[in-house]
């Protein structure tokens, strides 16, 4: 099975303590996303599952996201 065909689930985590979970990602899709920190890229998360429905969140909000309960990735921390 390609990798691409493989669905996950991811858990956001924000920065005010918000967490938010959405099933059915393709596989690929999140690794393309979080490899090199992709995800600092764009101002805006939109993250869009198998099924077509999708979330949004400013990226600028978001402190980890987990890839089937494991964390992939964590915001650098911002400057006080």
């Amino acid at each position: 099975m390609e990798r691409s065909l493989l669905l996950v689930e991811v858990t956001l985590e924000t920065r005010l303590g918000s967490v938010y979970v959405f099933p059915d990602m393709p596989a690929g899709t999140v690794v393309e996303l979080l490899h090199n920190n992709n995800i600092l890229l764009f101002p805006t998360l939109v993250l869009v599952n198998q099924s077509m429905a999708s979330f949004s969140i400013p990226t600028r909000l978001v402190k980890t996201v987990k890839v089937n309960g494991e964390v992939a990735w964590t915001a650098p921390q911002s400057p006080e």
